[in-house]
Protein backbone atom coordinates (compact mmCIF):
# COMPACT_ATOMS: atom_id res chain seq x y z
CA UNK A 1 0.00 0.00 0.00
CA UNK A 2 1.31 3.43 -0.92
CA UNK A 3 0.43 6.36 1.26
CA UNK A 4 1.51 9.91 0.55
CA UNK A 5 0.81 12.45 3.27
CA UNK A 6 1.34 16.16 2.91
CA UNK A 7 -0.04 19.38 4.33
CA UNK A 8 -0.80 22.54 2.46
CA UNK A 9 -2.12 25.93 3.49
CA UNK A 10 -5.59 26.63 2.16
CA UNK A 11 -5.79 29.45 -0.33
CA UNK A 12 -9.21 30.33 1.04
CA UNK A 13 -7.93 32.08 4.15
CA UNK A 14 -11.39 33.41 4.94
CA UNK A 15 -12.44 29.92 6.01
CA UNK A 16 -9.66 29.46 8.58
CA UNK A 17 -11.96 29.84 11.58
CA UNK A 18 -15.15 28.61 9.92
CA UNK A 19 -15.34 24.99 10.94
CA UNK A 20 -14.65 25.26 14.66
CA UNK A 21 -16.36 28.51 15.49
CA UNK A 22 -19.56 26.98 16.82
CA UNK A 23 -18.80 23.27 17.04
CA UNK A 24 -21.21 21.42 19.32
CA UNK A 25 -19.23 18.88 21.29
CA UNK A 26 -20.18 15.25 21.85
CA UNK A 27 -19.63 13.38 25.13
CA UNK A 28 -17.91 10.02 24.59
CA UNK A 29 -19.24 7.81 27.37
CA UNK A 30 -17.31 4.60 26.59
CA UNK A 31 -13.88 6.23 26.36
CA UNK A 32 -12.28 3.74 28.73
CA UNK A 33 -14.06 0.61 27.43
CA UNK A 34 -13.02 -1.99 24.85
CA UNK A 35 -14.58 -5.02 23.16
CA UNK A 36 -12.11 -7.72 22.12
CA UNK A 37 -13.13 -10.90 20.21
CA UNK A 38 -11.97 -14.11 21.93
CA UNK A 39 -12.17 -17.83 21.14
CA UNK A 40 -12.17 -19.16 24.69
CA UNK A 41 -12.37 -18.00 28.30
CA UNK A 42 -8.90 -19.24 29.15
CA UNK A 43 -6.69 -17.16 31.40
CA UNK A 44 -3.97 -16.86 28.72
CA UNK A 45 -6.35 -15.54 26.08
CA UNK A 46 -7.96 -13.20 28.59
CA UNK A 47 -4.58 -11.64 29.40
CA UNK A 48 -3.91 -11.12 25.69
CA UNK A 49 -7.34 -9.53 25.27
CA UNK A 50 -6.74 -7.23 28.26
CA UNK A 51 -3.47 -6.08 26.66
CA UNK A 52 -5.13 -5.53 23.28
CA UNK A 53 -7.94 -3.54 24.86
CA UNK A 54 -5.53 -1.43 26.89
CA UNK A 55 -3.63 -0.42 23.74
CA UNK A 56 -6.95 0.60 22.16
CA UNK A 57 -7.94 2.68 25.19
CA UNK A 58 -4.54 4.36 25.52
CA UNK A 59 -4.74 5.30 21.83
CA UNK A 60 -8.29 6.63 22.19
CA UNK A 61 -7.60 8.62 25.36
CA UNK A 62 -4.32 10.14 24.17
CA UNK A 63 -5.56 10.76 20.63
CA UNK A 64 -2.21 9.49 19.38
CA UNK A 65 -1.40 6.36 17.42
CA UNK A 66 0.34 4.42 20.17
CA UNK A 67 3.77 3.05 19.31
CA UNK A 68 4.93 0.77 22.10
CA UNK A 69 8.66 0.84 22.71
CA UNK A 70 10.64 -2.40 22.73
CA UNK A 71 12.58 -1.13 25.74
CA UNK A 72 11.68 -3.58 28.56
CA UNK A 73 11.79 -0.70 31.07
CA UNK A 74 9.36 1.47 29.12
CA UNK A 75 6.36 2.13 31.46
CA UNK A 76 3.84 1.93 28.61
CA UNK A 77 5.20 -1.45 27.49
CA UNK A 78 5.20 -2.70 31.08
CA UNK A 79 1.57 -1.61 31.46
CA UNK A 80 0.53 -3.39 28.26
CA UNK A 81 2.32 -6.55 29.37
CA UNK A 82 0.66 -6.37 32.82
CA UNK A 83 -2.78 -4.89 32.11
CA UNK A 84 -4.62 -6.31 35.14
CA UNK A 85 -3.80 -3.36 37.43
CA UNK A 86 -5.40 -1.00 34.90
CA UNK A 87 -8.54 -3.13 34.57
CA UNK A 88 -11.67 -2.17 36.48
CA UNK A 89 -14.27 -4.65 35.20
CA UNK A 90 -14.59 -7.30 32.51
CA UNK A 91 -17.12 -9.88 31.40
CA UNK A 92 -17.67 -12.29 28.55
CA UNK A 93 -20.67 -12.07 26.28
CA UNK A 94 -21.94 -13.65 23.09
CA UNK A 95 -21.53 -11.63 19.91
CA UNK A 96 -25.11 -12.49 18.91
CA UNK A 97 -27.89 -14.27 20.73
CA UNK A 98 -27.39 -18.01 20.29
CA UNK A 99 -23.93 -17.56 18.74
CA UNK A 100 -20.88 -19.50 19.90
CA UNK A 101 -18.63 -16.49 19.20
CA UNK A 102 -17.46 -14.59 22.27
CA UNK A 103 -16.14 -11.15 23.01
CA UNK A 104 -14.60 -9.76 26.18
CA UNK A 105 -16.01 -6.43 27.40
CA UNK A 106 -13.45 -4.51 29.44
CA UNK A 107 -13.73 -1.27 31.39
CA UNK A 108 -10.38 0.17 32.40
CA UNK A 109 -9.70 2.36 35.43
CA UNK A 110 -9.91 5.96 34.22
CA UNK A 111 -7.62 7.40 36.89
CA UNK A 112 -4.96 4.72 36.39
CA UNK A 113 -4.99 5.15 32.59
CA UNK A 114 -4.76 8.95 32.86
CA UNK A 115 -1.93 8.73 35.39
CA UNK A 116 0.00 6.34 33.12
CA UNK A 117 -0.28 8.72 30.17
CA UNK A 118 0.44 11.89 32.14
CA UNK A 119 3.43 10.43 33.97
CA UNK A 120 4.94 9.58 30.58
CA UNK A 121 4.30 13.04 29.06
CA UNK A 122 1.42 11.79 26.92
CA UNK A 123 -1.71 13.90 26.37
CA UNK A 124 -5.08 13.08 27.88
CA UNK A 125 -8.09 13.88 25.70
CA UNK A 126 -11.26 14.15 27.78
CA UNK A 127 -14.75 12.75 27.26
CA UNK A 128 -16.00 15.92 25.54
CA UNK A 129 -14.88 15.96 21.91
CA UNK A 130 -15.65 18.05 18.82
CA UNK A 131 -17.56 16.55 15.88
CA UNK A 132 -16.15 15.69 12.46
CA UNK A 133 -18.16 15.76 9.23
CA UNK A 134 -17.45 13.37 6.34
CA UNK A 135 -18.24 14.02 2.68
CA UNK A 136 -17.54 10.72 0.94
CA UNK A 137 -18.12 9.74 -2.69
CA UNK A 138 -17.83 6.06 -3.61
CA UNK A 139 -17.40 4.86 -7.20
CA UNK A 140 -18.70 1.33 -7.82
CA UNK A 141 -19.75 -0.29 -11.09
CA UNK A 142 -19.22 2.96 -12.94
CA UNK A 143 -21.53 4.97 -10.65
CA UNK A 144 -20.67 7.63 -8.08
CA UNK A 145 -22.64 7.82 -4.85
CA UNK A 146 -22.35 10.55 -2.21
CA UNK A 147 -22.96 8.89 1.17
CA UNK A 148 -25.56 10.50 3.39
CA UNK A 149 -26.50 10.16 7.05
CA UNK A 150 -29.30 7.71 6.16
CA UNK A 151 -27.36 5.52 3.70
CA UNK A 152 -26.27 2.00 4.53
CA UNK A 153 -22.89 1.25 2.98
CA UNK A 154 -19.78 -0.76 3.85
CA UNK A 155 -17.56 2.33 3.56
CA UNK A 156 -19.70 4.23 6.03
CA UNK A 157 -19.78 1.28 8.43
CA UNK A 158 -15.98 0.92 8.26
CA UNK A 159 -15.44 4.63 8.92
CA UNK A 160 -17.87 4.63 11.85
CA UNK A 161 -16.24 1.54 13.34
CA UNK A 162 -12.72 2.97 13.15
CA UNK A 163 -13.91 6.36 14.40
CA UNK A 164 -15.47 4.69 17.43
CA UNK A 165 -12.16 2.96 18.13
CA UNK A 166 -10.48 6.38 18.12
CA UNK A 167 -13.20 8.18 20.10
CA UNK A 168 -13.93 10.45 17.14
CA UNK A 169 -17.55 11.68 16.80
CA UNK A 170 -18.19 11.23 13.07
CA UNK A 171 -21.28 12.22 11.10
CA UNK A 172 -22.36 12.28 7.46
CA UNK A 173 -24.40 15.00 5.72
CA UNK A 174 -28.20 14.86 5.58
CA UNK A 175 -28.20 15.41 1.81
CA UNK A 176 -31.56 17.16 2.08
CA UNK A 177 -32.69 19.98 -0.20
CA UNK A 178 -30.29 22.42 1.47
CA UNK A 179 -27.27 20.17 0.92
CA UNK A 180 -28.29 19.37 -2.64
CA UNK A 181 -28.53 23.08 -3.35
CA UNK A 182 -25.09 23.75 -1.82
CA UNK A 183 -22.98 20.91 -3.17
CA UNK A 184 -22.83 18.15 -5.78
CA UNK A 185 -21.05 14.85 -6.29
CA UNK A 186 -18.69 16.52 -8.75
CA UNK A 187 -17.78 19.15 -6.14
CA UNK A 188 -16.66 16.40 -3.78
CA UNK A 189 -14.92 14.39 -6.49
CA UNK A 190 -13.08 17.51 -7.62
CA UNK A 191 -12.34 18.50 -4.01
CA UNK A 192 -13.42 22.09 -4.53
CA UNK A 193 -12.43 23.72 -1.25
CA UNK A 194 -14.80 26.66 -1.33
CA UNK A 195 -17.92 24.61 -2.13
CA UNK A 196 -17.10 21.92 0.46
CA UNK A 197 -16.38 24.35 3.29
CA UNK A 198 -19.43 26.46 2.55
CA UNK A 199 -21.70 23.39 2.55
CA UNK A 200 -20.08 22.20 5.80
CA UNK A 201 -20.83 25.44 7.62
CA UNK A 202 -24.37 24.39 8.65
CA UNK A 203 -23.00 21.35 10.52
CA UNK A 204 -20.64 23.32 12.81
CA UNK A 205 -17.97 20.63 12.64
CA UNK A 206 -14.47 21.18 14.00
CA UNK A 207 -12.96 19.11 11.17
CA UNK A 208 -14.14 17.94 7.76
CA UNK A 209 -13.11 14.74 5.98
CA UNK A 210 -13.45 14.49 2.20
CA UNK A 211 -13.11 11.06 0.62
CA UNK A 212 -13.07 9.85 -2.97
CA UNK A 213 -13.09 6.03 -3.05
CA UNK A 214 -12.90 3.71 -6.02
CA UNK A 215 -13.53 -0.04 -5.97
CA UNK A 216 -11.64 -1.81 -8.75
CA UNK A 217 -12.53 -4.96 -10.65
CA UNK A 218 -10.35 -7.03 -8.31
CA UNK A 219 -12.34 -5.74 -5.29
CA UNK A 220 -9.42 -3.61 -4.20
CA UNK A 221 -10.05 -0.16 -2.76
CA UNK A 222 -8.19 3.02 -3.62
CA UNK A 223 -8.90 6.29 -1.88
CA UNK A 224 -7.96 9.95 -1.95
CA UNK A 225 -8.57 11.57 1.41
CA UNK A 226 -8.42 15.17 2.59
CA UNK A 227 -8.78 16.49 6.14
CA UNK A 228 -9.74 20.14 6.71
CA UNK A 229 -8.91 21.45 10.17
CA UNK A 230 -7.84 24.87 11.50
CA UNK A 231 -7.58 26.37 8.02
CA UNK A 232 -5.29 23.67 6.68
CA UNK A 233 -5.78 20.70 4.41
CA UNK A 234 -3.97 17.39 4.80
CA UNK A 235 -4.06 14.90 1.92
CA UNK A 236 -3.62 11.13 2.10
CA UNK A 237 -3.68 8.54 -0.70
CA UNK A 238 -4.36 4.83 -0.24
CA UNK A 239 -3.99 2.44 -3.19
CA UNK A 240 -4.94 -1.18 -3.82
CA UNK A 241 -6.28 -2.27 -0.44
CA UNK A 242 -8.34 -5.45 -0.24
CA UNK A 243 -9.41 -4.69 3.31
CA UNK A 244 -11.79 -1.72 3.47
CA UNK A 245 -10.97 -0.98 7.12
CA UNK A 246 -7.30 -0.61 6.19
CA UNK A 247 -8.29 1.81 3.43
CA UNK A 248 -10.21 4.12 5.79
CA UNK A 249 -8.03 3.86 8.90
CA UNK A 250 -5.32 6.41 7.87
CA UNK A 251 -7.76 9.31 7.48
CA UNK A 252 -9.55 8.59 10.78
CA UNK A 253 -6.22 8.29 12.59
CA UNK A 254 -4.89 11.50 11.05
CA UNK A 255 -8.08 13.41 11.94
CA UNK A 256 -8.01 12.16 15.55
CA UNK A 257 -4.34 13.09 15.88
CA UNK A 258 -4.92 16.55 14.43
CA UNK A 259 -7.81 17.25 16.81
CA UNK A 260 -5.89 15.82 19.77
CA UNK A 261 -3.02 18.23 19.09
CA UNK A 262 -5.51 21.04 19.62
CA UNK A 263 -7.62 19.71 22.48
CA UNK A 264 -5.68 16.98 24.33
CA UNK A 265 -3.57 18.16 27.27
CA UNK A 266 -0.09 17.18 28.38
CA UNK A 267 0.16 17.61 32.13
CA UNK A 268 3.14 19.66 33.23
CA UNK A 269 3.34 20.46 36.92
CA UNK A 270 6.21 22.89 36.29
CA UNK A 271 4.01 25.25 34.27
CA UNK A 272 0.88 25.19 36.43
CA UNK A 273 -1.04 28.43 36.04
CA UNK A 274 -3.81 30.05 38.06
CA UNK A 275 -6.68 31.35 35.97
CA UNK A 276 -9.57 33.39 37.39
CA UNK A 277 -12.95 32.59 35.88
CA UNK A 278 -16.14 34.56 36.49
CA UNK A 279 -19.46 32.85 35.77
CA UNK A 280 -22.68 34.84 35.67
CA UNK A 281 -26.19 33.44 36.01
CA UNK A 282 -25.39 31.51 39.21
CA UNK A 283 -28.45 32.27 41.33
CA UNK A 284 -28.83 29.24 43.61
CA UNK A 285 -26.82 26.70 45.60
CA UNK A 286 -27.85 24.03 43.11
CA UNK A 287 -26.41 26.04 40.21
CA UNK A 288 -23.25 26.79 42.20
CA UNK A 289 -22.69 23.09 42.91
CA UNK A 290 -23.39 22.30 39.25
CA UNK A 291 -20.71 24.79 38.16
CA UNK A 292 -18.15 23.44 40.65
CA UNK A 293 -18.77 19.86 39.52
CA UNK A 294 -18.44 20.87 35.88
CA UNK A 295 -15.19 22.78 36.39
CA UNK A 296 -13.68 19.87 38.32
CA UNK A 297 -14.65 17.50 35.49
CA UNK A 298 -12.50 19.38 32.96
CA UNK A 299 -9.31 17.52 32.11
CA UNK A 300 -7.52 20.87 31.94
CA UNK A 301 -8.27 21.66 35.62
CA UNK A 302 -6.48 20.23 38.66
CA UNK A 303 -7.88 22.53 41.39
CA UNK A 304 -11.05 24.63 41.81
CA UNK A 305 -11.30 27.29 44.53
CA UNK A 306 -14.25 29.71 44.93
CA UNK A 307 -13.12 33.34 45.24
CA UNK A 308 -16.30 35.46 45.26
CA UNK A 309 -19.94 34.35 45.32
CA UNK A 310 -22.88 36.73 45.08
CA UNK A 311 -24.92 39.07 42.85
CA UNK A 312 -25.96 36.17 40.59
CA UNK A 313 -22.34 35.35 39.81
CA UNK A 314 -19.45 33.29 41.12
CA UNK A 315 -15.72 33.66 40.58
CA UNK A 316 -13.24 30.80 40.85
CA UNK A 317 -9.48 30.38 40.83
CA UNK A 318 -8.57 27.37 38.71
CA UNK A 319 -5.18 25.69 38.63
CA UNK A 320 -4.41 24.32 35.17
CA UNK A 321 -1.42 22.87 33.34
CA UNK A 322 -2.87 24.00 30.00
CA UNK A 323 -2.92 27.75 30.60
CA UNK A 324 -5.71 30.20 29.85
CA UNK A 325 -5.86 29.25 26.17
CA UNK A 326 -6.13 25.50 26.87
CA UNK A 327 -8.77 26.09 29.53
CA UNK A 328 -10.82 28.27 27.17
CA UNK A 329 -10.65 25.56 24.51
CA UNK A 330 -11.84 22.93 26.98
CA UNK A 331 -14.80 25.08 28.07
CA UNK A 332 -15.60 25.92 24.44
CA UNK A 333 -16.27 22.25 23.74
CA UNK A 334 -18.97 21.92 26.37
CA UNK A 335 -22.59 23.02 26.48
CA UNK A 336 -22.50 24.35 30.05
CA UNK A 337 -20.89 27.80 29.76
CA UNK A 338 -21.25 30.44 27.05
CA UNK A 339 -18.48 32.96 26.43
CA UNK A 340 -19.24 36.50 27.62
CA UNK A 341 -17.47 39.85 27.64
CA UNK A 342 -14.51 40.33 27.38
CA UNK A 343 -14.76 39.77 23.65
CA UNK A 344 -12.97 37.03 21.79
CA UNK A 345 -10.02 37.47 19.51
CA UNK A 346 -9.99 36.07 15.99
CA UNK A 347 -8.64 32.85 17.46
CA UNK A 348 -11.76 32.42 19.59
CA UNK A 349 -9.91 32.79 22.90
CA UNK A 350 -11.43 35.45 25.23
CA UNK A 351 -9.31 38.48 26.08
CA UNK A 352 -8.84 39.01 29.83
CA UNK A 353 -10.35 42.19 31.24
CA UNK A 354 -7.84 44.61 32.68
CA UNK A 355 -7.77 44.11 36.44
CA UNK A 356 -10.64 41.64 36.23
CA UNK A 357 -11.11 37.90 35.68
CA UNK A 358 -9.14 36.13 32.97
CA UNK A 359 -12.26 34.48 31.52
CA UNK A 360 -15.94 35.37 31.77
CA UNK A 361 -18.84 33.02 30.99
CA UNK A 362 -22.61 32.78 31.33
CA UNK A 363 -24.13 29.63 32.83
CA UNK A 364 -26.49 28.19 30.21
CA UNK A 365 -27.38 24.80 31.69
Amino acid sequence: MRRSIHSLLLTLVCYCGLLGSAAQAVVIKDLYEALVPVETQSREERQTALSTGLIEVLTRVSGQTLIVSENPEDPILMAVQNPTRFTGQFRYRQVKSGSTKLELWIKYDEKAVNNLLQSNNKPVWGHTRPPTLAWVVVTENGRRNLLSNSDKHAVKDAMKWIANKRGLPLSFPLMDLTDRGNISVSDIWGNFDDRILKASQRYSAEAVIVGRLYKGTSDQWSARWSVYHQGRRQDLDVDGEQNLQVAVTPVIARTAESLAQQFALVKNEEVSESVTVKITGVTSLKEFNHVVKYLKSLTAVSEVSPVVVGNAAASFKLVTQSGRLGLAQAIKLGHVLAEQIPTATTTGIPIPATGGPDLVYQLVQ
